[in-house]
């Protein structure tokens, strides 16, 4: 599904005055509700679970994601989530509002003969969930060079490691290099351009994904 398909049925952008507590509160399942029928066709059986620990004052921790197809919104971490993200007040604003979007890959037009049909797209879901759920392991990733600085740690499976079991810094110049496709991940990590210390295979596993 293109960005332009998704952008005529929820609006992709938080308001730029929101709080964590108001985006996962409010904001967000508002958005989610607007896929109804899609949801019920396309994500029906499928179950999975992001949690996301937001630091600083307006902080605090939340779960997302689908329960048998169903939108999933709680408080508080789950402890077997695919995934569970640890992230500022300030970045997750960033990231919401639109203020990062310059920083991220644009997301390719489907091809005219492409298979959208529920089945392919919930195997593909499916797949992508069962991929997720092999990798073990926690990473802290911090861009260099922005301002405010950027940063996010992401614990799968297994328990969260002080400190994370890789630490990845790149800088601000390649991460918009990524974006605009003038720089492939794997490329970047093979040219020292992806500077990490501790065991890697955590952002391997990760690249293999985006592959």
């Amino acid at each position: 599904m293109s960005d332009g398909l998704l952008s005529g049925v929820v609006d992709l952008r938080a308001p730029a005055d929101i709080t964590p507590a108001r985006f996962f509160e409010e904001w967000l399942p508002s958005q989610v509700e607007s896929f109804g029928e899609l949801l019920e066709v396309y994500s029906e059986g499928i179950s999975f679970a992001v949690s996301v620990k937001v630091t600083g004052d307006g902080g605090g921790e939340w779960t997302t994601g689908l329960s048998d197809g169903k939108p999933l919104f709680t408080s508080g971490l789950d402890p077997q989530a695919l995934a569970t993200i640890t992230v500022s007040e300030e970045n997750l604003v960033q990231s919401v509002t639109g203020q990062l979007d310059h920083l991220r890959a644009e997301t390719p037009d489907m091809p005219a003969d492409a298979d959208l049909s529920p089945e392919t797209i919930k195997q593909r879901a499916v797949d992508l969930i069962n991929s997720l759920k092999e990798i073990e392991g926690s990473l802290h990733a911090s861009v260099d060079g922005a301002d405010p600085p950027l940063q996010v740690t992401v614990k799968f499976a297994g328990e969260m490691k002080d400190p994370p079991d890789c630490d990845v810094r790149i800088k601000l110049e390649d991460v918009q290099r990524m974006a605009s496709g003038d720089l492939d991940p794997m490329g970047a990590f093979m040219a020292g351009k992806i500077q990490i210390e501790g065991d890697a295979s955590v952002l391997l596993q990760l690249f293999a994904l985006m592959a």
